[in-house]
């Protein structure tokens, strides 16, 4: 199994329970019009951003890196996860949908 059969469970899974996934590009963009180059996103961000509103009337957020079997996130994705956890948000990794499933059950009472 690699990153892109993770992320497929993953995000395949988190949509089914009504979630709506976006991913986030972070990276350098070179328009196509030949300008200069164009820093996007944050160092470290996680690959995704989901979102699904709740019975309240309130919204959970989540952002999500995937990876694929035995492989961890950069000092820099820690950093980042770190502080949206400190902002309190949820942010998370894993490399597997098991690994999804049993954070996500300690987080939210679906």
């Amino acid at each position: 199994m690699n990153e892109r059969q993770v992320t497929n469970d993953c995000i395949e899974w988190l949509r089914s329970i009504g979630w709506i996934c976006r991913r986030q590009h972070v990276g350098t963009f070179q328009p196509m019009s030949g300008g200069a180059p164009v820093k996007m996103g944050e160092a470290g961000s996680c690959d995704w951003v989901c979102f699904r509103a709740l019975p309240d009337r309130n919204a959970a957020y989540l952002e999500l890196e995937l990876k694929a079997p035995g492989k961890k996130p950069r000092q820099d994705q820690y950093e980042y996860m770190a502080k949206r956890t400190y902002q309190g948000f949820n942010a998370t990794w894993c490399d597997s949908l098991d690994m999804l499933k049993k954070w996500y059950f300690t987080h939210f009472d679906d």
